[in-house]
């Protein structure tokens, strides 16, 4: 994806929030500081311009946040996962040395920075910022070739929580992530749940 277009999308992220943050300038009622932990579970579709027919771009993923929050709407944290790309199993690959069955996978491993801003009641808007780990296998010729490389990644996130007790939330998040090494990107649909570890 090029770099423009990544930019794009940021400064339309913070425009948002810069847009929807005014109505809370007034905001004087007196908050915890609080250390929650969100765990995310859900489907991936794998966005890519690979021409290989038959490649799987649907997977299911797990992925976990931990955030701080002090007494603003700003909160600051750490996240990562595990979010496999993408698959290909087939008995009938044709290459150079024959035919034979091919066995391919890729998964992502990302390391972000992740910033928080609560716009409306339950509805939150995350930007992340770091790295992932792209671990590929293939299996083929009863060979099995493990490689792994490091890229920087990004992250625009929206979550909405619907149900909620005094430490504990239900809710939905929609996440894009973006590999800049190869160009492609991952939408997630998760089902999240966050349990406040700590307030103080």
């Amino acid at each position: 994806m090029p770099d423009n277009f990544i930019k794009k999308i940021f400064n339309f992220f913070f425009f948002i929030v810069i847009l929807f943050n005014s109505e809370y300038k007034g905001q004087t009622t007196d908050t915890l500081y609080n250390v929650s932990l969100n765990i995310g579970v859900g489907f991936t579709r794998y966005v890519t311009a690979l021409p290989q027919l038959g490649l799987d771009k649907n997977s299911f993923n797990v992925t976990g946040r931990i955030m701080w929050k002090p007494e603003h709407l700003l909160s600051v944290g750490f996240e990562s996962g595990y979010v496999p790309l993408y698959s290909l199993q087939t008995n009938d690959y044709n290459s150079v040395f024959g035919t034979t069955g091919v066995d391919l996978s890729m998964i992502a491993v990302p390391v972000f920075l992740t910033f928080g801003m609560e716009i409306f009641d339950d509805f939150i808007i995350y930007g992340g910022v770091g790295g992932a780990s792209l671990n590929s296998t293939a299996d083929y010729f009863d060979n099995r070739v493990v490689s792994a490389s490091w890229t920087n990644a990004y992250e625009l996130a929206a979550s909405y929580s619907f149900y909620g007790t005094k430490n504990l939330e239900l809710g939905g998040e929609f996440k894009w992530y973006n590999f800049s090494k190869v160009e492609d990107s991952a939408l997630i649909l998760q089902i999240t749940l966050m349990y406040d570890l700590l307030s103080y």
